[in-house]
Parts: C-alpha cells; structure tokens; sequence
C-alpha cells in the first residue's frame, strides 16, 4: 500500500515537473516569438527603404544615361518646362565629385519672385521628374513686398554616366 502511495506521489511530482517544464519552455517560445515578429517588421522597413532607393538610383541612372548636357544646360531646360526660365538669377557651379561610373556635379541656383505653385512645381520636378537631378538643400525665404512671392535658393546634384 505504502509502494501505491509512494508510486503516485512519484506520478503527480512527475506530472506537476512536466508542466512546469512545459509551461517554462512556452514562455521562453512566446518571447522569442515576439521578438521575431517584431525583427520582422523592422526587415520589412529596411526592405521598403532598400526598394524605394533601388528605384531611385534606377531612375538616376536611367536619365543619367542620356547626353552629357551639364548642369547649366540641364537647369535651363528645367525651367524652361515650367516656363519660369526667366526668374532664374545665377547658377553657379560648386563642385564636380565621381563614383563608380557615375560623375556628380553640385550647383547652386537662386530663383526669384515665384508664386507658391510654380515653387511647388519646381522642387516636385526637381525630385519626381525624369532628370537626373536631386536635391541636396532648399532655402526659402518671403520677399518682403509681397509675402505671396518667394525666393528660392536651391543647391542640386546633377549626375550622368561616363
């Protein structure tokens, strides 16, 4: 009788082990699943960053691989698709820097007296339109007259393929 006892104390202590055991091993799964559910989600951020850069660097050297026209020439036609070529007051050339195959050249543009929808019209061109141009920094600034009327001082990189 003494043995009975003995094997079913054995028996519940065996069981009670067990499902502490289980019951440990699924909390450390639990919490390791978390912790690749959100690994997870941060790959398919990096994932969406890598195929938005993919695209653009697609682009750039897609319009890259046009004429070498430089930045001057390219700025002009750019502004002469918005037909605001005529508020453009300098251009001036920054540098010139190459990498891999692809050479980059840096400007500084100032254009005046532009409406809020020919501004907005530029930078959209400038960083959605076919040329191979980009934006690198933006100052925009109110003429005092007349607070509907910006100046904009713009410095691009243009790029093109040796």
């Amino acid at each position: 009788m003494k043995k009975i006892h003995y094997l079913a104390v054995a028996a519940v202590l065996g069981l009670a082990g067990a499902v502490l055991t289980l019951f440990i091993l699924t909390q450390h799964y639990r919490a390791s699943y978390q912790q690749l559910k959100m690994q997870e989600q941060e790959i398919i951020v990096m994932a969406k960053d890598y195929q938005v850069m993919q695209e653009r660097i697609l682009r750039i050297e897609k319009s890259a691989k046009g004429e070498n026209r430089g930045v001057s020439a390219m700025i002009g036609e750019l502004l002469s698709s918005l037909s605001i070529s005529s508020k453009l007051q300098s251009v001036k050339n920054i540098e010139q820097k190459s990498f891999l195959d692809i050479s980059r050249q840096d400007a500084e543009l100032v254009v005046n007296d532009l409406d809020i929808n020919e501004a907005v019209n530029l930078l959209y061109l400038i960083e959605k339109g076919s040329y191979p141009v980009s934006l690198r920094s933006l100052e925009m600034s109110r003429k005092f007259e007349s607070p509907d009327i910006f100046n904009l001082r713009l410095v691009v990189s243009y790029f093109q393929k040796k």
